[in-house]
């Protein structure tokens, strides 16, 4: 938690200054040796433990990684201009590199403790980052491909899903490989379309998301609150929902979308 982590105000850079509370500022050197410390004292009992790298996110440098795919960091307006767009990708590729230098590193620190072997490991972003391919820099604005695939990686586990896998399914996978006896996923699918179950996505916040879907290997349904627009072919056309005919097949698309945001809104609240 960087809220308490105590730094030294006169090294630090005005961005940093703004936003000392922001996660994005926790090097994930600093996460692995707070780890080191945990199974220090841990005992031998099962445990399930969640990481929460952050090194990939805005502005993809921190004066702590070393420069190895730039020369030196862009700052301030720099970090959004489209022409230098390479560039700003260069610089998110070392973010990565120091972040894979991490992961690589709690690897060896669970062989040191003699634990790796009996460890499951599941790497999983919630989320890539945009460069401009849909006009677009960051994340959480879209839920196209640019913004919404990321890799899904086991060690010690088991064979990965076939379908499409949403962060609601990641518990009961890890659960599959745990106990043996699992042989299938319960996965918490919304809607189906001819027998094509499809996860449930969004953008934003749950309470205020920009764009909500379903998605599947094959198709991308999405819906955009401010416009009030429905897409059914990845993005590539869209209705004004006023428009749907009740009874449609697209209309009952549209309805099994709203009642699963609307569900995940209660389950969150707990109601």
């Amino acid at each position: 938690d960087p809220r308490k982590t105590t730094r030294d105000e006169s090294k630090l850079t005005s961005f940093e200054k703004r936003n000392k509370e922001l996660s994005i500022l926790l090097d994930s050197k600093m996460v692995n040796y707070k780890v080191n410390d945990f199974l220090s004292t841990q005992s031998k009992n099962p445990f399930l433990l969640y990481l929460n790298y952050q090194d990939l996110h805005y502005p993809y440098h921190q004066k702590h990684m070393p420069n190895i795919f730039i020369d030196k960091p862009l700052t301030g307006n720099t970090l959004f201009l489209k022409k230098d767009t390479s560039l700003i990708f260069r610089q998110y590729a070392n973010a990565a590199s120091y972040l894979d230098s991490s992961i690589n590193e709690l690897i060896v620190i669970l062989k040191e403790k003699n634990i790796f072997n009996d460890t499951i490991i599941v790497i999983v972003g919630d989320h890539p980052d945009s460069f401009y391919e849909n006009g677009i820099l960051g994340h959480a604005w879209t839920l196209d491909k640019y913004q919404r695939q990321t890799p899904l990686i086991v060690i010690n586990g088991g064979e990965l899903p076939k379908h499409a896998t949403g962060q609601n399914d990641i518990a009961s996978l890890i659960l599959s490989y745990v106990d043996k006896s699992t042989t299938t996923i319960d996965n918490s699918y919304c809607a189906n379309i001819n027998g094509d179950e499809l996860v449930f996505e969004l953008t934003g916040e749950i309470e205020k998301p920009r764009e909500i879907g379903f998605i599947n290997r094959n198709s991308l349904i999405q819906y955009r609150f401010k416009s009030n627009d429905i897409s059914f072919d990845s993005g590539r056309s869209w209705l004004t929902t006023d428009n749907l005919i009740e009874g449609s097949d697209e209309y009952n698309i549209f309805r099994d979308l709203l009642g699963c945001w609307e569900s995940s809104l209660w389950i969150k609240h707990g109601s």
